[in-house]
């Protein structure tokens, strides 16, 4: 039989469990707005460079095919006139292609990184982890190194 303090005691426990759960869903939907919202400005910021990086991507050609009709080859004729070396004029000519060409990739992959949502993918990571439980650690003791 259940006394009325038993009776009152699982009222308390009751309403104290569920007023956890609505401070959990509370909390929980707090961080996924948060998170929404930063997602949102990292979209709007993502966007704003799409017309920089279509236009550097756009250059990429005209800036080859100029490279190669002017500075490749200036550079590799001014080698091979002051070594009278054709190797040394040609690696002139793929040096200054390969300089030009790294230069601009290294444009374009820092406007992809701008891209990438890096701050939500973060705080989502941190805020699934916060949300899933730990497992529990098994009663196990460490084995004995002892030789029978």
């Amino acid at each position: 039989m259940i006394t009325p303090e038993q009776e009152t005691a699982q009222a308390r426990r009751a309403t104290s469990g569920q007023a956890d759960l609505e401070l959990k869903v509370l909390v929980w939907s707090d961080t996924l707005m948060a998170l929404m919202a930063l997602a949102g400005i990292e979209l709007k910021r993502a966007v704003s460079t799409v017309p920089l990086w279509l236009t550097l991507s756009l250059a990429r050609l005209p800036l080859w095919l100029l490279l190669w009709l002017s500075a490749s080859a200036l550079g590799s004729y001014w080698t091979y006139a002051l070594s009278g070396s054709v190797a040394l004029g040609l690696t002139a000519l793929v040096l200054n292609q390969a300089v030009a060409c790294l230069g601009l990739e290294l444009m374009l992959r820092a406007l992809r990184r701008r891209c990438e949502f890096a701050a939500t993918r973060r705080a989502w990571r941190d805020y699934v982890t916060a949300m899933t439980p730990a497992p529990a650690a098994a009663n196990v003791s460490p084995p004995s190194h002892e030789r029978h």
